[in-house]
């Protein structure tokens, strides 16, 4: 059958081109690569752009029954490539008919892909074809088998991802979640943020440990000194005006407990209540650093007892706003306990700024102090504290950091403050009780003063003493690890300082020169870094003689010394050690606390030995009996013994522990390991200032340890006694003035804690 085309000879400028069908059709023929589609899918959309086009007026079009005829100018598209998969999908083969009735307008004809090498089905109603202008048409073919060798290079890519034939068809999405599903959902949901969470915080303390914030620099004793001695004039001034705001406070609510009736304004619920919230203001302004200070640590996520104590206000401030709004309320508000909270605050920070300047007064003193540390391991018993001459460096930020209550309240707190508010809540639902005054109690009950006096003010205590004394603790972190360790060094200095040792005479045999015994004694001292060595090395320059090398220095498990000097053997010791390494002594010699010296097996002269014991080294063996700490002398003069001990300062010295003179070589010459931040520094020489220091630092540590575990005790009491009274709505039992002595009850334990400090 004869196709009959009519061509559209004049079209509009701005109808469609063949370009943009040819674009739409490339398109489709991407679509047509998907061997999912079905035929009857890609005729219909062949369809649409054809009415498309007619719809516009491009061309006309008739039907016909069955396919075109074939032209014998018809060019051929090239074969597409071949797929790289190993079993690839039919490559599809498209023949592009041209049909050129007049040789002045060649017609292009569109035909259906056939894949799989199968005939190309024709169209149930059409075949369409498009007249082209001669200059055209060479270019639309060209363009044409382009496009159908690029969809075949589609094709062959994407038939991995085509479904096998046998594969079976995919189920029907259900209609939505089940019952179950909707619960289970959000719940693992949760779970799974949670452990995301956990997780993290798990990486950042790592990164933390890891990588630890630098700290700031560390000022000097000096500079640290000068800032506390500016903040002490405010700090007392401050905290005495809050003291007496607290006390007229606390004298109107306990007259009021007792049923006095208050002179004029006072005597209603409602003045009362208004007096009170000004006497609290004013108490709150007076230490709004501590208030302040204590809101800001709940949002850095760090709150203390500080926070406790901002909470116990605020909420006495809308206890007293709503008992004056009303006119009558269940009593008093709060306010006298919260004040008295908010003042123990501030002597807190007084007492800490005194304790402060005190320490850093000693350790100002010298520019080298005395430096105590403890060294993890000493010998086969465990550690010890060692003192060294040394920079204080990390003492100032030692003496800065937290004691042991803040750090229990920083855990405590966030479960006090909850259950403070689940509790008046609780109390205000069921019994029907005002919320506000319920949860003032509590929170009252919960923030009281023992928290931040129970360190601060033995501290303080502490501090003043040990400064007379020439020493200081280096704050709670020092304390502890004085508390930790029960055993101390002492070393020559220590029992007889620099002025309690003398040579009291000399004598040199016949045939010595007194030079030559003085060099050689004092030469071999000084090597061996005994107490003596300073007496010696002044008692050499006096006479003019030179320190000489020693070689081959030993030291003999008697006590003795032993070298090689200009070829000589010498030998320096006591009587004892002189009769054991076969020197006779003259029968008139025979002496105690003397230094004997002998020159190649003979004896050329000895130095009489003068100790002077002091008060301070007495007391301080007298307390090291008493106490539980387990001095270790690491002596090297070989003079020093145990009966020398106990002859000069009449002591016994039976529990006293004095190791071989090998270990005491070793362990003086220990030095606290590197970056071991101090325990305490000493300003002054001997054994007192290091026995005051390890005694007080352990009772500091003692006392911190029970100041704690007493007020975190008195806070968790008072809240669950307070939401008892609350509960059974005992509003006379639970009134400010019986709070408020609770509250002081709670503050004898701590005067005992300073009176066992300071004594």
């Amino acid at each position: 059958m004869d196709d009959r085309y009519t061509h559209n000879q004049n079209p509009s400028d701005d109808s469609p081109t063949l370009e943009s069908i040819l674009a739409e059709f490339k398109a489709d023929a991407f679509i047509a690569g998907d061997t999912r589609t079905p035929h009857a899918e890609l005729d219909r959309r062949s369809q649409d752009i054809i009415d498309q086009a007619v719809a516009e007026g491009l061309y006309t079009e008739e039907f016909s029954d069955g396919p075109p005829e074939a032209d014998p100018f018809q060019p051929s598209a090239p074969e597409p490539e071949p797929a790289p998969e190993p079993e690839p999908v039919p490559e599809p083969e498209a023949r592009l008919h041209l049909h050129q009735e007049d040789p002045e307008a060649p017609e292009i004809f569109t035909a259906g892909i056939s894949q799989g090498g199968e005939e190309p089905q024709p169209h149930r109603e059409t075949r369409r074809r498009r007249r082209l202008r001669p200059e055209e048409a060479e270019a639309y073919t060209e363009s044409y088998s382009d496009l159908l060798s690029e969809d075949a290079r589609y094709a062959g890519a994407h038939a991995a991802d085509a479904p096998p034939e046998d594969a079976a068809p995919p189920e029907p999405e259900s209609a939505g979640p089940g019952l179950g599903e909707r619960i289970l959902k959000p719940v693992v949901s949760l779970l799974a943020i949670l452990a995301m969470r956990r997780e993290a915080a798990r990486e950042a303390r790592a990164a933390e440990a890891a990588h630890p914030p630098k700290r700031p620099p560390e000022p000097t004793p000096e500079k640290a000194l000068r800032q506390q001695n500016a903040q002490k004039a405010p700090l007392r001034f401050r905290s005495t005006v809050a003291l007496i705001s607290c006390a007229i406070l606390a004298v109107l609510t306990w007259l009021d407990g007792l049923g006095i009736t208050l002179p004029g304004s006072l005597a209603g619920d409602r003045g009362a209540a208004l007096m009170c919230l000004i006497l609290l203001l004013q108490v709150m302004l007076t230490g709004l650093d501590v208030f302040t200070d204590g809101v800001l640590a709940l949002f850095r996520r760090k709150p203390g007892a500080e926070t406790l104590t901002a909470a116990a206000c605020l909420c006495a401030c809308l206890d007293a706003v709503s008992i004056a709004a009303a006119g009558e309320g269940a009593g008093l508000p709060y306010c006298a306990a919260a004040a008295f909270s908010l003042t123990c605050a501030l002597w807190a920070r007084r007492f800490r700024c005194d304790a402060l300047r005190a320490c850093y007064r000693t350790a100002a003193r010298n520019r080298t102090p005395y430096v105590v540390a403890a060294h993890p391991q000493v010998d086969e018993d465990g550690g010890a504290l060692l003192k060294s001459r040394r920079t204080p460096e990390g003492f100032v930020h030692r003496c800065q950091e937290e004691d042991l209550s803040a750090r229990v309240y920083h855990i405590l707190t966030p479960f006090l403050l909850a259950a403070c508010l689940v509790l008046s809540a609780l109390a205000a639902i069921v019994k029907g009780g005002p919320f506000f005054h319920n949860l003032s109690a509590i929170t009252a009950a919960c923030a009281g003063g023992a928290a931040l006096l129970s360190f601060a003010l033995p501290f303080s205590a502490l501090a003043k003493r040990l400064m007379l004394r020439g020493a200081a603790v280096a704050g709670y972190a020092g304390a502890a690890e004085m508390g930790k360790t029960r055993r101390i060094v002492a070393t020559d200095s220590d029992l007889f300082p620099p002025g309690t040792l003398a040579v009291g005479g000399i004598r040199v045999l016949e045939g010595a020169f007194t030079s030559k015994v003085i060099a050689y004694t004092g030469s071999l001292i000084a090597c061996a870094g005994s107490g003596m060595a300073p007496v010696f090395t002044e008692l050499m320059r006096t006479n003019g003689s030179v320190m000489q090398r020693v070689d081959d220095f030993a030291c003999h498990e008697g006590g003795g010394l032993k070298g090689s000097i200009k070829g000589e053997q010498v030998l320096v010791g006591t009587a004892g050690y002189m009769h054991l390494m076969g020197v006779r002594l003259p029968q008139s010699l025979q002496v105690k606390n003397a230094v004997f010296t002998a020159v190649n097996g003979s004896l050329v002269g000895l130095f009489l030995m003068q100790y002077n014991p002091t008060g301070s080294v007495q007391s301080a063996l007298v307390s090291l009996l008493q106490s539980r700490i387990t001095p270790l002398f690491a002596i090297r003069d070989f003079n020093i013994t145990p009966l020398l001990i106990r002859q000069k300062f009449r002591v016994p010295t039976d529990s006293f522990d004095f190791p071989s003179f090998v270990d005491r070589y070793r362990i003086s010459d220990l030095e606290p390991p590197e970056g071991a931040a101090p325990a305490a520094v000493l300003a002054r020489e001997g054994l007192g200032p290091l026995v005051e220091a390890a005694e007080g630092g352990r009772r500091l540590y003692t006392t911190a340890l029970l100041g704690a575990l007493l007020s975190a005790a008195g806070s968790i009491v008072g809240m669950l006694l307070m939401f008892f009274l609350c509960w059974t709505t005992a509003y006379d039992a639970a009134s400010a003035g019986n709070l408020l002595s609770f509250l002081l009850l709670w503050l004898a334990p701590v005067a005992v804690l300073y009176w066992n400090i300071r004594r």
